[in-house]
């Protein structure tokens, strides 16, 4: 028996078969995906044979999932197809990454769906997509985010139509916006800015040139507080050239601002008194002066100093003499509101008043601020009385501001001249006379320099005898314009200027250098002494005995000869660093001798406290001397005060006989004066043995034996 099979539906069957593998052939071709069977053990048992992804071909049949993956992934997938073999037909989807053989990394999306009821598939089928270039986009995105982040600035960007598309961390913490509420809303409403008209076209010129533009800006946080930043905006341009966003980058400057505030305040005001410094007062001054030619009011400049204040520091403490600074501070701003009142330097205090009507107005305010020192201080407890000196001076037409705080300066000078706590008004005479005195200055210390400077000596005698026992050294300027200068013309300068020091270190070398001299050939007596005048200023100077002990020994001179004339006025400046000075120079064994006694302040308290072996009755005193009761009297008294302590008296200033004849009754032991001689230089003070006198007398060197010798 035969049987026929139909086989044409087998045959139709596999046609329709091997059309559908065709297909798939040429669709897998251009997909960037691919499929693997894996069994019950993760062995890859089939890839699909036409995927675009190369490296899932044929050659990883028989290769173990979990020996594909990563290291770090395997845990994790083996535990996925666990879980796949107890859920049929439900897919699970993972992204796996593959070392490659090159060594590069891979990245799949896999979507594993588990058919092993399926009688045709029976295995875990994965179907596998290339997301290598999605997940390294993403890493970058992700990286720049952490980067923005990261920074302390606050990053938005916008797109073309203002609304924003991208918001950091620091612009969460710095305008209080979360990145959520700010996404999408209009830039304004969450920054807002206080852009001025000029500034807005400004940026969006900047921008329209595909330039940044870099400001600052003053914006608004979320609940409500204004503050500034610093921002830079940037362009985005699509690719055909056209704005199509912004990129802003914000910094709060709010620390930054404050502590250029803070430089700034210290740049020009005074640290101590919180008054304009001379920076800002030059920069009022300036402007006053610019706008003072357009109105009918005037400008005027008051230079005001406190007198005696080194007093306050001296006895009080520096900290002391601040505070009294600051409480005159005070009472000055308070008695001129409107005017500028700035802190010149020191105890000086400079006001700008830029409203007056002519100079009487300017005067009666400098009255005023004058006397805001009428009521006393109170300084750690203790009331204190302080007296301000005042220059005004009142704008010209060719005012400079150097030119009115100098003219101010100078007649605050004349005031304090005139005893202090007084106004004076700028006279032109008195900036001749400052210009003639920084002349003075100039060629005085050329006059150091070129040996202009030469010592004359007046002779000191016992008016008993008439016999020289002495000599005063005394500074002459030979100038070579004005000829032979007493110190009258420029000691004064000296002091102020700090030439003083120089001044007398040359005499006390040339005058001790001339006493040895003398007594090396036998002109003088053996107890002739040699007078050097001192200044406050030498006296203050640490370094005077030590100078003083050097030159007596280079020169030759016995310390004995040597006497140091000091003034009270010079004392009292300083008593303990004066007493500490005399008593170094005793030690030496140089005398001291006190100048113009009587015209001090407390003779009787310095004849006590300091080691004075001279007393110099002033010239002033002599001038009536046995014409003025008065006059005979204080030098009575004077004679007597010293007989009692043991010190030798001078009188300086003898003109004629009856004042030497007078005095010698008196008891005054010995004179100078013109009355013997005139200071001379060292070659006319002994003649042949004789002291030379006015127009050429002869004064004896040694005349009749005294019933008691006097001695310096």
């Amino acid at each position: 028996m035969t049987s026929f099979v139909d086989i044409n539906d087998a045959r139709a069957a596999r046609a329709v078969i091997a059309a559908a593998r065709h297909k798939e052939r040429l669709v897998t071709q251009h997909v960037s995906e691919g499929w693997a069977i894996l069994d019950r053990s993760g062995v890859v048992t089939e890839v699909s044979e036409y995927s675009a992804i190369a490296k899932w071909g044929p050659h990883l049949v028989g290769s173990t999932l979990i020996d594909l993956v990563d290291e770090g992934q395997r845990a994790e997938t083996a535990a996925l197809l666990d879980q796949l073999l107890g859920l049929p037909g439900r897919p699970l989807v993972t992204e796996l990454y593959f070392e490659q053989p090159e060594g590069d990394l891979q990245w799949y999306e896999v979507v594993f769906v588990n058919l092993f009821d399926d009688p045709v598939v029976e295995g875990i089928v994965a179907n596998v997509r290339d997301i290598t270039d999605r997940r390294r986009s993403e890493d970058a995105t992700r990286f720049q985010a952490t980067l923005l982040d990261a920074v302390g600035q606050a990053v938005i960007a916008t797109d073309e139509n203002d609304r924003i598309m991208y918001w950091n961390r620091a612009a969460e913490l710095t305008y209080g916006w979360s990145a959520a509420e700010a996404f999408g809303q209009d830039i304004s409403t969450v920054a807002v800015s206080d852009h001025s008209a000029e500034q807005t076209a400004e940026i969006r010129a900047s921008l329209a040139a595909d330039r940044s533009w870099t400001g600052e800006q003053r914006v608004r946080r979320k609940d409500g507080s204004v503050f500034p930043v610093l921002l830079t905006l940037t362009p985005l341009l699509d690719g055909g050239g056209a704005l199509s966003g912004i990129i802003g980058v914000s910094t709060d400057i709010t620390e930054r601002k404050r502590f250029e505030h803070e430089l700034e305040r210290l740049a020009l005001r005074d640290a101590l008194t919180g008054l304009p410094n001379r920076a800002l007062l030059a920069d009022r001054l300036e402007q006053a002066l610019r706008k003072s030619p357009s109105s009918r009011r005037h400008v005027a400049v008051v230079f005001a100093d406190v007198d005696r204040f080194k007093l306050v520091n001296d006895s009080m403490g520096h900290s002391s003499g601040d505070d009294l600074l600051v409480f005159i501070a005070r009472r000055i701003s308070a008695v001129l509101p409107d005017a500028t009142v700035a802190r010149f330097g020191g105890d000086e205090f400079v006001v700008v008043l830029d409203d007056v009507a002519d100079r009487d107005e300017a005067m009666e305010l400098a009255h005023k601020l004058v006397d805001v020192t009428e009521r006393p201080f109170n300084i750690a407890g203790t009331d204190i009385y302080a007296t301000i000196s005042a220059g005004v001076v009142v704008a010209d037409f060719d005012a400079t501001v150097e030119s009115m705080i100098r003219d101010a300066d100078v007649a605050m000078y004349q005031a304090k001249k005139a005893g202090g706590g007084q106004v004076r008004a700028f006279d032109e005479r008195d900036l001749f006379a400052v210009r003639e005195r920084m002349e003075v200055e100039r060629e005085l210390r050329e006059a150091l320099c070129d040996d202009q400077l030469e010592v004359f000596y007046q002779p000191i005698l016992e008016l008993e005898t008439e016999c020289v026992v002495g000599a005063e050294a005394l500074v002459r300027w030979r100038h070579p314009r004005r000829g032979l200068l007493e110190p009258s013309a420029f000691l004064s300068v000296a002091e102020a200027t700090g030439i003083i020091g120089g001044l007398t270190r040359f005499v006390l070398r040339t005058a001790c250098t001339q006493a040895a001299s003398w007594a090396c050939k036998g002109n003088v007596r053996e107890d002739f002494r040699m007078s050097v005048n001192l200044s406050a200023s030498d006296i203050a100077d640490p370094e005077l005995s030590t100078f003083i002990q050097s030159v007596l020994v280079e020169s030759g001179c016995a310390a004995n000869r040597l006497i140091v004339e000091v003034t009270e006025t010079a004392l009292v400046e300083d008593t303990d660093t004066a007493l500490s000075c005399l008593r170094d120079l005793r030690r030496l064994g140089v005398r001291v001798a006190l100048d113009d006694f009587g015209t001090g302040y407390s003779s009787l308290s310095y004849l006590r406290r300091f080691p004075v072996d001279v007393v110099k009755i002033d010239r002033s005193f002599v001038a009536g001397v046995g014409r003025d009761p008065e006059d005979t009297a204080l030098i009575d008294g004077i004679v007597s005060l010293g007989r009692a302590l043991g010190l030798a008296t001078v009188a300086e200033g003898i003109e004629d006989q009856l004042q030497a004849d007078e005095l010698h009754r008196l008891g005054c032991e010995l004179g100078q004066g013109y009355l013997w001689s005139p200071p001379v230089p060292a070659e006319e003070f002994i003649v042949a043995g004789r002291l030379a006198g006015v127009g050429g007398a002869a004064i004896r060197v040694a005349a009749r034996s005294p019933r008691r010798a006097a001695s310096l």
